[in-house]
């Protein structure tokens, strides 16, 4: 059996929850075993697999640490230095979220070239020692915001951050699927709030056309129909 360990800093294992699941829902059931020790300050995954599935485990545990950067420590990044008077704090997720899901797609194939291990992978040294150019661009980002926006001008933005392709989802409940009718979770990677989680998730996926195959909840519901005029279809 081959083994490559992933490690990064702190209790919170939510991301490495992430990359567990994947690696489940991703790989051939029952192909890959692993081993997780929360007992220090840094959370170790040990994943072992056979050596004919080595290639395809690390195509999806990079895929995943690319989830992970460009979601999670892009939010946390943009959070921590984000300074914009007026916003409640609804609107102040979907803008977070929104500047989060606009590059994402490119933002992912750009760590997909640059993030490289072998049988260690360690997802905050790697954001820290080798992405410099990345943190710069979030901190451009940052600096081109107003201070505040006007009701129609903080519209207008999100509507402008939200041209996604040619991606279709769906909605049923509470919950968001892709095209392969996959259940999408990479809200979870920004933490809990259950009152916007489902937002943060259709925002999340860069879709351009939103199927409701479930009628939304009242305040959902007039949130897509601002930002995804034209674009959302109700059952």
């Amino acid at each position: 059996m081959e083994k490559i360990v992933v490690t990064e800093s702190g209790t919170d294992c939510s991301h490495i929850a992430y990359l567990y699941h994947t690696l489940h829902v991703e790989l051939p059931p029952k192909s890959v075993s692993t081993r997780l020790d929360l007992s220090s300050d840094r959370a170790h995954l040990e994943i072992s697999c056979p050596k004919e599935l080595l290639s395809d485990l690390k195509k999806c545990l990079l895929s995943c640490t690319a989830d992970i950067i460009g979601i999670a420590y892009k939010y946390s990044f943009l959070r921590g230095f984000l300074k914009i008077s007026g916003l409640t704090l609804t609107e102040k997720e979907i803008l977070l979220t929104s500047l989060v899901a606009a590059d994402f797609q490119e933002e992912k194939k750009y760590l997909l070239n640059r993030i490289d291990f072998e049988r260690e992978l360690c997802i905050d040294g790697l954001f820290t020692f080798r992405l410099q150019a990345l943190k710069e661009k979030w901190v451009d980002i940052l600096e081109l915001l107003p201070e505040s926006f006007t009701r129609s001008e903080f519209d207008r933005f999100i509507c402008f951050l939200l041209e996604g392709d040619d991606k279709k989802i769906f909605l049923k409940d509470d919950e968001v699927f892709d095209e392969r009718y996959q259940k999408q979770r990479r809200s979870r990677l920004i933490g809990t709030l259950p009152e916007i989680s489902f937002l943060r998730e259709i925002l999340l996926s860069g879709a351009n056309k939103i199927c409701c195959l479930t009628v939304p909840k009242e305040e959902d519901r007039e949130i897509l129909k601002k930002y995804y005029a034209g674009r959302v279809f109700f059952t």
